[in-house]
């Protein structure tokens, strides 16, 4: 296989060459049964044309790979990347065991409340959370085809997405927040339930820009950010939720109760995402993807959505 006389690839395939009324006809080309498999190719000698080209981009990155590495040489490597991920999902959980901790202080009711608020605020968001996984085979091919700049962008759709897809599940917790009285609760259940899921709620697009924006640091390899986030958010949020729960007298600060647990978990969310993306315009310069676009794109929102909302 050669392209416009430069260096030839070698191929291997299982061809047949008898001739068939198509082949029969002049100009008319051999048919070929078995795939063509490519066993290795110079892409430094292609044409200007082909070189430039995301094909160009994809060949230069898979000549890098090594070859195939024991489990031994692998299996820290896959560690190195995972573990960043456990310490944050982690991270995320105690950051509700801190409210169940402040709201159990409050009361019973208070705790139900709290625990219903909070299962109805998360069951709705994982809608989001799943459509915004789209992201992360886009993600993935961007980088592994060296196109850093489209994976730039592809991080910012996933910040609209997230934008879009949150006004809907906001207004659904609203509806079912009211609705709870007619679904057999208990009065005063209801009631912190209700006060509890609305302070959740201004915290809901920056928790799913939260998880739209942890694919790029991790697809790049820089994860630490997302640690160093949660663990913030950790310390943030237990002195936080303690004070607006129960109250300062020295400052004057009102006890909210599970409004001030909700409120806290919602401030915590915010530092998060803060820290998490503070390292994003040294991650940019050092890639070259400065110009990215900031705007909207149909074609890309609508790409993650299809991958994601299954």
């Amino acid at each position: 296989l050669r392209t416009s006389g430069e260096k030839k690839c070698s191929i291997s395939s299982t061809i047949d060459r008898s001739p068939t009324p198509r082949d029969a006809r002049p100009g008319s080309s051999t048919r070929v049964r078995g795939p063509l498999r490519v066993r290795s190719c110079d892409h430094a000698r292609l044409p200007a044309s082909t070189a430039g080209s995301s094909y160009g981009s994809a060949m230069s990155s898979a000549d890098s790979i090594p070859p195939s590495e024991s489990a031994a040489t692998e299996l820290p490597i896959l560690l190195g990347l995972a573990f960043p991920l456990i310490l944050t999902n982690a991270g995320n959980m105690l950051l509700g065991l801190v409210d169940v901790a402040v709201c159990g202080r409050l009361g019973d009711a208070a705790i139900a409340g709290a625990g219903l608020g909070n299962a109805i605020f998360f069951t709705l968001t994982l809608f989001g959370l799943g459509t915004l996984f789209g992201l992360d085979p886009l993600l993935s091919q961007a980088i592994g085809a060296g196109e850093h700049k489209h994976a730039r962008a592809i991080f910012t759709q996933g910040l609209w997405l997230a934008l879009l897809v949150s006004v809907p599940i906001l207004l659904v917790c609203a509806l079912v927040a009211l609705a709870l009285p007619w679904l057999g609760q208990d009065a005063e259940v209801v009631e912190t339930a209700r006060s509890y899921l609305f302070a959740r709620l201004p915290s809901l697009f920056p928790f799913l820009a939260l998880t739209a924006s942890r694919s790029y640091p991790q697809a790049v390899g820089r994860a630490r950010s997302l640690v160093l986030g949660v663990i913030a958010a950790n310390l943030v949020n237990v002195p936080i939720a303690i004070a607006l729960s129960f109250g300062v007298d020295a400052i004057g600060l009102p006890a909210l109760g599970v409004t001030g647990a909700g409120l806290a978990a919602g401030i915590a969310t915010l530092v998060q995402l803060g820290v998490s993306l503070a390292p994003l315009r040294i991650i940019e310069r050092e890639l070259g993807v400065t110009g990215a676009s900031r705007g909207p794109d149909a074609a890309l929102l609508r790409r993650a959505f299809q991958l994601g909302a299954p």
